[in-house]
């Protein structure tokens, strides 16, 4: 692939980022949540896209679901 063509798809996903990462921040106000509340909800919804995929999932065991 050429260099104009990821550049073209990395800016693409950096927009679609940001919108849905507004579009949250706003569900999360609109939900009650203050600033600061909804900026770290937004923190860690960025942080899930970005590094949560590729992971294996892991069942709890019942011990640990009882656990907090």
């Amino acid at each position: 692939m050429d260099s104009k063509k990821q550049t073209n798809r990395l800016i693409n996903a950096i927009g679609t980022v940001a919108e849905s990462s507004l579009v949250f921040y706003r569900a999360a106000i609109g939900a009650g949540a203050t600033e600061g509340e909804a900026t770290r909800l937004l923190q860690a919804y960025i942080a899930a896209m970005s590094f949560g995929k590729g992971q294996a999932q892991t069942k709890a065991t019942p011990q640990q679901e009882g656990t907090t």
